[in-house]
């Protein structure tokens, strides 16, 4: 198994027995922005396709490339729309984190250290093409603002999550996927779905639905790809608006569909896509404008029109709201389709530059 190994370290202190203090109990729940948003930092380079022999070796291969900061071989663990994305914001998040601008926004804390990690296989697909990973041994932390570093044994980490967050997290996960080449890879979307299942305490995913088919047709262009989705929501039907998503994200929403919907609020009475299927949102007279990210990478900003949603009163967009409204479209498959991921990287980088203009 080509688990690569992490060097350098001194052995682990053992817990402490007094009760642990505020920097511990903010270090662990560090690490679910870490284990749940490990991309923004693997992002920063990538290299060739590689992923690694089995699931393991490519969950321990990506952490172990982030402690050494070799964010080269970092990104050889991603593949499909993150790794295109990768490749779209790379130099932009680069240069943030090299001006420090990442320090104390949302770039922070993203750090991740890792040494003697070992995994066992918590759940996966009945195929075995998609395997969930749980952290069990070895050490893990992060390196917040200033080079701080903070390191916890994946025993007390996963003791301080089920503290903090009344038993919903006890556990490090990570989500493998094989893809078409037979390697294993790290899905960051899917990882990111499945600790805001077990955050929501939510039911079992449908794990095999994360390798399905090819999905809906694209839009013919980054400004309709945007239409169709908020189309997709005024009609109240969850299933309308994962349906628009890109193909890697529109599986992950399927097998996460009421998981996700019960994290986030969503399908409940009372929501913008409420159960009775009923409009309750619309944006009329939509005006907007591109900006190219990338090549395949645009980012549609909504910049004017009036958002109405039942029961509450109209409010206007303007150009002043255009950077904050506004969603990443990726073309794939010869379609465009919208993207979460590459919208809250967008988010995540235009909020740590508007803290660290």
């Amino acid at each position: 198994m080509d688990q690569p190994t992490t060097t350098g370290w001194g052995a682990a202190p053992p817990p402490a027995r007094r009760r642990p203090g505020p920097g511990l109990l903010a270090a662990a729940m560090a690490l679910v922005l870490v284990f749940g948003a490990i991309g923004l930092v693997a992002m920063r380079s990538v290299g060739s396709s590689a992923g690694g022999r089995s699931p393991e070796s490519a969950a321990t291969g990506l952490l172990a490339a982030l402690d050494k900061r070799d964010l080269k071989r970092a990104g050889d663990y991603l593949q499909g729309e993150e790794r295109q994305l990768a490749v779209a914001y790379s130099d932009r998040l680069t240069r943030l984190l090299a001006e420090g601008r990442g320090s104390n926004g949302p770039l922070a804390g993203l750090d991740v250290t890792a040494r003697d990690l070992r995994f066992r296989r918590a759940a996966g697909s009945s195929d075995g093409s998609v395997v969930v990973l749980e952290a069990v041994e070895g050490t893990v932390g992060v390196r917040g603002p200033n080079g701080v570093q903070v390191q916890l044994p994946v025993a007390e980490a996963r003791r301080q999550l089920a503290s903090r967050t009344h038993g919903a997290i006890d556990s490090l996960r990570l989500v493998t996927v094989r893809g078409s080449d037979g390697r294993w890879y790290v899905s960051l979307l899917a990882s990111s779905a499945e600790w805001g299942r077990l955050a929501g305490k939510a039911g079992d995913a449908d794990y095999g639905l994360l390798t399905g088919g090819a999905g809906a047709p694209g839009s013919a262009s980054p400004e309709q790809a945007v239409r169709e989705l908020l189309t997709g929501a005024s009609d109240g039907d969850p299933a309308k608006v994962a349906d628009r998503l890109a193909p890697d994200e529109a599986r992950i929403a399927d097998a996460y569909r009421q998981p996700l919907l019960d994290r986030m609020g969503l399908g409940r009475p009372g929501s913008p896509l409420g159960p009775d299927q009923q409009v309750r949102f619309r944006i009329d007279g939509l005006t907007t404008r591109n900006e190219q990210v990338a090549d395949g990478v645009v980012m549609v900003h909504l910049t004017g029109g009036t958002i109405r949603v039942t029961g509450k009163p109209p409010v206007r967009v303007t150009e002043a709201m255009a950077e904050h409204a506004a969603v990443v479209t990726i073309r794939r498959q010869g379609g465009w389709y919208p993207s979460l991921l590459g919208t809250a990287v967008s988010n995540a980088i235009a909020e740590a530059q508007r803290a660290h203009p």
